[in-house]
């Protein structure tokens, strides 16, 4: 057995569950070091809000750990490894660990991605960037790989970055839309995750806002205290008429991130008790519209533009067809893709349209904001947004056709773990 990590970090803010994810975090380091051989594996590094202290968990009453999201880990190879077959050999062993850990009694999924060690000398400014130089910890292995990663500032940062950041909570949000319809959990007023999306797609609307405005910040604490400058900073009335009371939203859905004991309260005895978990999942609907209305007006220039079809245009037209290329060859490669049907027609006309990645997140974002009406039944009032989605959507799974606004729901968010999460497509 190889030696594995002996440094202890801050993980959260409970301290018994801090002692709990750090012997984890053995368990999870040391199984990497165990399917491979001496020497192949130059590190293994801690990210997301774990690797900044502000990992979501708590104890529960029968003694395990809760953690709300997951344990995110970058294994680093040489060079000159194959990283399509470590990332299929680090996913079967992602679920593995996570099993291991619910015996320990830690509830929490653990995902490890491959990175060849050039990765970091290669990093562009970006969101994930410049949270790994800042904050990402090597739990084993050579330290100096987080030294290659170029140095940022906040400002560096793209809003294009942010403009993606908030299309994939809004995937997220089509991914827990079954459980905002079942109704409730069983020990919770408010389904689990839908109740945890809402949190999320809050804080990195935040997180998005603070991109374009340029006051963008690490931590979540750092950014709560942030958005109130942010949002007297934007120049459009009708936004920051639309995000009034959005700070306080954000101070609040910071602190219940960092204890999530204030999540279940909320759900049982606080404001969402009582109500649905389809409330709480069509509450956020026009605010993510009046945000994401004003940034892909940032993002695309031009005159003000309030259609979201025809903003959907402008985005698409805006990408170069070498990234669009480049995309659809990257999919063209992915086996569970290419064996769909009617790919290579969906192909040929989406190189013409936009990358894969574009064409998901738009039409997903189309179908979120339709999702109101189409529940209340207004599908015939939705039929040109449903056309356009289908002309777009990059990949039907089951059919050569997605016959109803929910198969088209479900290829969008398999499509996005399958071929967009975690990918350069």
């Amino acid at each position: 057995m190889k030696k594995g990590r002996v440094v202890r970090y801050r993980l959260c803010r409970d301290n018994t569950a801090n002692e709990r994810l750090n012997k984890a975090l053995d368990l999870c380091v040391q199984s990497v070091l165990d399917i491979y051989p001496s020497g192949m594996v130059h590190a293994v590094v801690l990210t997301g809000s774990m690797a900044r202290g502000e990992g979501s968990a708590c104890m529960r009453k029968e003694g395990s750990v809760r953690v709300y999201g997951d344990i995110e880990m970058l294994v680093v190879f040489d060079d000159t490894e194959d990283m399509a077959e470590h990332a299929s050999r680090l996913k079967a062993l992602g679920k593995d660990v996570t099993g291991k850990l619910k015996d320990m009694g830690v509830l929490c999924d653990v995902e490890y991605g491959p990175a060849p060690r050039k990765y970091f000398a290669h990093i562009r400014p970006h969101i994930f960037g410049f949270e790994l130089k800042k904050h990402a910890k090597v739990l084993w292995g050579d330290e100096s790989v987080l030294d290659l990663i170029p140095d940022m500032k906040e400002v560096d940062i793209p809003v294009e970055d942010a403009w993606m950041l908030l299309s994939n909570r809004v995937v997220e949000q089509l991914l827990c839309l079954d459980g905002a319809i079942s109704g409730v959990s069983v020990d919770a007023t408010v389904d689990e995750a839908v109740l945890y999306n809402h949190c999320k797609m809050i804080l990195d609307l935040a997180t998005s806002i603070l991109v374009f405005t340029g006051m963008y910040r690490a931590s979540y604490e750092e950014r709560a205290t942030m958005i109130d400058r942010a949002v007297r900073a934007i120049g459009n009335d009708e936004t920051r008429d639309a995000l009034a009371g959005f700070p306080d939203k954000v101070r609040f859905w910071t602190e219940a991130k960092l204890d999530p004991v204030l999540l279940s309260e909320y759900a049982t005895c606080g404001p969402a008790s009582g109500r649905g978990s389809l409330d709480l999942w069509l509450e956020l609907v026009p605010l993510v519209r009046a945000v994401w209305t004003w940034e892909t007006n940032l993002l695309t220039g031009g005159r003000w533009e309030l259609d979201p079809r025809r903003l959907a245009e402008r985005v698409l037209s805006s990408e170069g067809f070498l990234r669009r290329l480049k995309g659809w060859a990257r999919l063209a490669l992915n086996r569970e893709v290419s064996k769909t049907p009617a790919f290579f027609r969906k192909m040929t006309g989406g190189i013409f349209r936009g990358s894969p990645r574009y064409l998901v997140y738009i039409s997903s974002i189309l179908l979120y904001f339709s999702t109101p009406g189409l529940l209340n039944g207004g599908a015939e009032n939705e039929k040109e947004t449903l056309d356009f989605i289908g002309r777009n959507i990059p990949v039907v799974f089951d059919s050569g056709e997605a016959s109803d606004w929910q198969s088209v729901r479900r290829d969008l968010v398999r499509g996005w773990r399958v071929y967009l999460r975690n990918s350069g497509v």
